[in-house]
């Protein structure tokens, strides 16, 4: 299972890649939120949320490893609904589940809602 994940993380970080900003496909969605990086902090966030007892499915694990890349490249998450549904692929009631089990287990606290109308979330404590 754990090198399921491990893949999951490699396919999602090459899916952020490709989706980057600066090509032709992203720049067809309006207001894209800035690609989050794969980073060691993200994949050590996910390690942690999942030691912590989150049953990280495959519903799951798209919109968690999104986040996780957003909190830790820049301390906060600025999401559209639109927005995850476009980059994580799932429908819109998949990606509403996640966050609120995200935020029933602790991982994710929201802050409030920006000027553009997206949701911000941040880690517990912040």
């Amino acid at each position: 299972m754990l090198a399921q994940h491990r893949e999951i993380i490699g396919l999602l970080g090459r899916l952020v890649e490709n989706t980057d900003p600066g090509r032709g496909e992203a720049q067809a969605r309006p207001t894209p939120a800035p690609a989050p990086q794969r980073s060691a902090g993200a994949v050590s966030l996910l390690s942690l949320w999942e030691r912590n007892q989150l049953a990280i499915t495959k519903d799951v694990w798209p919109v968690a490893a999104l986040m996780a890349g957003m909190l830790t490249a820049q301390g906060e998450a600025r999401v559209r609904m639109e927005e995850v549904v476009g980059r994580t692929g799932l429908p819109q009631e998949k990606v509403l589940a996640a966050l609120r089990l995200l935020l029933r287990h602790n991982c994710v606290r929201q802050r409030g809602v920006d000027a553009e109308g997206a949701q911000v979330y941040v880690l517990p404590g912040a």
